[in-house]
C-alpha cells in the first residue's frame, strides 16, 4: 500500500498533463489489481486483527490526498468546473463497493477486469471536453 501511495505521488508530481497522469494512475492501479481475487478482498476488509482498519486509515489518507488533486485539476480546466469535488469522490468510493459486490464482479472475467472497467469508466467520464479547458 506505501509503494502504491508513493507511486501515485510521483505520478502526479510529474510535468505532464493531468490526462498522462491519469493514464499513469490507471496502468498502476491495473498492476496494483493483477492476482486479486473477491475472495481475498473479503478477508482483508473483514479482517478483525487490524489489517482492516490500517488499511482503512490508509485509504482514507490517500482519498484526501486524490481529493486535493482532482481540485487541483478541476482548477486549471482538466476536470469540469460544473462536477462537485465531494461527488466526484462520492462516486469513487461507491464504484470501489462495487468490486466487493459479487452479482458485479460476475459480469467480468475476474476481479481485475472489474477494477479496470470500474476505473477507465470512472476516470474518462471525467476529463473535460477540449472547449472547457482554460
Amino acid at each position: 500500500m506505501q509503494q502504491n501511495i508513493q507511486q501515485y505521488n510521483d505520478i502526479m508530481k510529474q510535468q505532464v498533463p493531468f490526462p498522462q497522469r491519469i493514464i499513469r494512475v490507471v496502468e498502476l492501479n491495473y498492476n496494483g489489481s493483477k492476482n486479486m481475487s473477491v475472495e481475498f478482498l473479503k478477508d482483508v476488509y473483514n479482517d478483525k486483527s487490524g489489517l482492516a482498519k490500517k488499511l482503512a486509515a490508509a485509504q482514507q489518507d490517500s482519498r484526501e490526498v486524490f481529493k486535493k488533486d482532482l481540485k487541483a485539476a478541476q482548477r486549471k480546466g482538466w476536470i469540469r468546473k460544473d462536477y462537485k469535488i465531494e461527488f466526484i469522490m462520492y462516486m469513487l468510493n461507491s464504484l470501489n463497493e462495487k468490486i466487493m459486490d459479487e452479482k458485479f464482479v460476475s459480469m467480468f472475467k475476474d476481479v481485475q477486469d472489474a477494477i479496470m472497467e470500474s476505473t477507465n469508466f470512472f476516470f474518462y467520464g471525467l476529463m473535460a471536453k477540449e472547449d472547457e479547458r482554460e
